[in-house]
């Protein structure tokens, strides 16, 4: 069995090891939106985003501080794929004999690109807030 939490966060989802497998498998081999590489792309991407760091060091855009957040560790984490059960989905069917649908994630932590998408994140977020469909929280009035 795999215990994961449901997509929203909201319940525990107990999965047979071999549904879970074949569900990560059937999405992986959908070729509209994953496509099989011959090799690995981490240390073609660790040298490009290495050189465009150095770059704009060098050309003034970015302090030591920076440089040194942004520059990425010899050793970077591959991405991991996963899938998050989506429970809260058509609960009257109950999915005690299959595997319920489910939505793929691709971790990026502590990846070879980790920190610029923190720190494009931080000078993006402010305008994401503003945005209409922004959810920030929930609060319920009775």
């Amino acid at each position: 069995m795999i215990i994961k939490l449901d997509d929203k966060g909201g319940a525990i989802v107990l999965l047979d090891v071999e549904q879970y497998i074949a569900e990560a498998y059937r999405q992986l081999l959908d070729i509209k939106y994953y496509k099989e590489l011959d090799e690995p792309l981490q240390r073609m991407t660790l040298t490009k985003i290495r050189k465009l760091v150095i770059d704009l060091q060098e050309d003034g855009f970015l302090n030591e501080k920076q440089f040194r957040f942004l520059f990425p560790s010899d050793f970077p984490r591959p991405r991991k794929f996963y899938l998050l059960p989506k429970a809260h989905t058509n609960k009257t069917n109950g999915f005690f004999d299959r595997m319920p649908p489910s939505r793929p994630i691709v971790s990026n932590i502590n990846s070879e690109s980790s920190e610029i998408f923190k720190h494009v994140d931080f000078f993006l977020r402010h305008l994401a807030d503003k945005h209409q469909s922004c959810v920030k929280e929930l609060v319920r009035l009775y």
